[in-house]
């Protein structure tokens, strides 16, 4: 199972690998790349791994991917040669607002039940989520995203739906990487997302999930407006 190592995803691992090898020649201009099954086996990772990798050489113009023939290197452009320093999102804006229906449906489900437990221990998780964002350092953009992903993390793994548990663990890999583009994508507005982080837990706390709906709508239009606004 793929999981977070400190700060590092498994997908940004296997994209530095991948990149060395670019880099260093090893994959030249014009050759493709193994099989998804087979760097699934060369790096021990799962597919979604892989692919997210996959999406961010390409995102940065290191590989093209083509019908029948698969991932083919291409001449990159220099600065394309640093690790995990992504010239661009590998995000669209359609890929987006699709992860975020997906998201949102598992999330309020999650919180509706999570409430509908009222579980004390559950609630002093939150809390504890909630006070590590707001401790965290503004300038640190991987750190907030991880504080970020954690308070999400803990709403999750307390909802008590083995389903829905099980659902987001084969999906956090995606979610981490959406949250932290997010983060690497906007200008600072980091004083507000800790903010709207102390009102979602409020709103859990009292019982809201109304509440906790408008306000996660809310900020998921105005991240995607400021994140695809060119």
């Amino acid at each position: 199972m793929d999981y977070i190592e400190g700060r590092l995803l498994i997908s940004e691992e296997i994209y530095n690998k991948m990149l060395a090898k670019i880099s260093e020649g090893y994959w030249k201009e014009g050759d493709r790349l193994p099989s998804e099954s087979q760097l699934c086996r060369m790096y021990d990772a799962s597919r979604g791994s892989v692919r997210a990798a996959l999406q961010k050489l390409q995102a940065n113009g290191l590989i093209v991917t083509r019908q029948g023939l698969g991932s083919i290197v291409t001449m990159p452009p220099e600065d394309s040669l640093r690790p995990i320093s992504l010239v661009k999102s590998d995000i669209t804006e359609a890929a987006f607002t699709q992860f975020m229906d997906f998201r949102l449906a598992l999330e309020f489900k999650a919180v509706d039940l999570l409430i509908a437990r009222n579980s004390p221990a559950a609630l002093e998780q939150l809390e504890a989520a909630v006070v590590a964002f707001e401790q965290c350092d503004g300038n640190d953009p991987k750190a907030l995203a991880l504080c970020d992903f954690n308070f999400h993390k803990a709403l999750f793994e307390n909802c008590g739906n083995t389903y829905i548990r099980q659902t987001f663990e084969l999906y956090r890999e995606f979610y981490y990487h959406y949250v932290e583009e997010v983060h690497r994508l906007i200008p600072p507005v980091i004083d507000q997302i800790k903010k709207d982080h102390r009102r979602l837990y409020e709103a859990i706390r009292d019982g809201r999930g109304d509440r906790y709906r408008r306000i996660i709508l809310e900020d998921t239009v105005f991240f995607q407006k400021r994140a695809f606004k060119d």
